[in-house]
């Protein structure tokens, strides 16, 4: 068995540390459990970012919602009627 010695700052290895007593696990435990998702073909990046949002460590992003239900761009032809159309929309007008 190797060992590894890596550096971490002061505030990561405290989250680490609190991270493992609240699994009930060793530090050693979780770091090779973290690793070992992160070479895995099955784990990797997927593993990470399940395990992160399950932990609550992580949060899934989401994208704004469009304001209705209008298209991007305007249909060929409408130009400024389209556009006036749709700021009068917006006015309540």
């Amino acid at each position: 068995m190797k060992q590894i010695i890596t550096r971490l700052d002061d505030v990561l290895a405290e989250q680490v540390k609190e991270r493992a007593e609240a699994d009930g696990i060793s530090v050693n435990a979780l770091v090779t459990s973290l690793l070992e998702d992160a070479v895995s073909e099955q784990g990797g990046r997927m593993a990470w970012k399940r395990r992160g949002l399950q932990s609550g460590l992580l949060v899934s992003g989401r994208k704004p919602a469009r304001r209705s239900g209008r298209p991007r761009v305007p249909p060929a032809g409408l130009g400024e009627a389209y556009i006036d159309a749709i700021l009068n929309e917006d006015r309540g007008q």
